[in-house]
C-alpha cells in the first residue's frame, strides 16, 4: 500500500494505523481507532503531529458527554447498565463512564462482554439492573 505512494491512507483499528505509521513518514495517514491519543498515535486531539491524523472512537474525552446526553433523555434515570466488549475497552473508559453517572446521580452496572455470544447470557445474568433501569423511566 505505501509503496502505491497515495495522497493518503485511511486506516484503523490501531494495530493497522500503527503499523503503517512505522511505514511511512510522508503519507498523510487518517486513523480510525478506539482512542488516538490513549493508543500513543498521536500526542493531541487538536493538533495534527507529523503525519497522522484521526478519529478517536471512544475517546475518554467524550464518555462524560455521551453518557451526559443519555441522563439528559430519559428524566428520572437511576440506574443505568452498559455492556463493555473487554476485548478492546480501556479500564479508564470504563472508569470515565461511571464516574460521569456517578456524578449525575445514576448508579452504573458495567458488563463485561469478550464475544457476541456472552451478550445474551450476560444480559440474562443481570435482568435486575437491566429491567429495573427500563422500568423506573417516566412512560409519557
Amino acid at each position: 500500500m505505501v509503496s502505491a505512494q497515495p495522497d493518503a491512507i485511511v486506516s484503523g483499528p490501531e494495530r493497522q494505523t500503527r503499523a503503517l505509521q512505522q511505514l511511512t513518514r510522508t503519507i498523510p495517514l487518517i486513523g480510525m481507532t478506539e482512542d488516538m491519543v490513549g493508543e500513543g498515535l498521536v500526542a493531541s486531539l487538536a493538533r495534527q503531529c507529523g503525519n497522522i491524523s484521526g478519529i478517536s472512537l471512544l475517546s475518554p474525552e467524550l464518555d462524560g458527554k455521551r453518557q451526559q446526553i443519555l441522563i439528559d433523555a430519559v428524566p428520572g434515570l437511576r440506574r443505568v447498565a452498559m455492556l463493555a466488549d473487554t476485548n478492546i475497552t480501556r479500564p479508564s473508559h470504563l472508569d470515565a463512564l461511571q464516574s460521569a453517572a456517578r456524578a449525575s446521580g445514576v448508579e452504573p452496572s458495567v458488563v463485561g462482554v469478550a464475544n457476541p455470544e456472552e451478550i445474551s447470557v450476560a444480559i440474562g445474568n443481570q435482568p435486575t439492573t437491566i429491567c429495573a433501569a427500563a422500568r423506573e423511566q417516566p412512560r409519557y
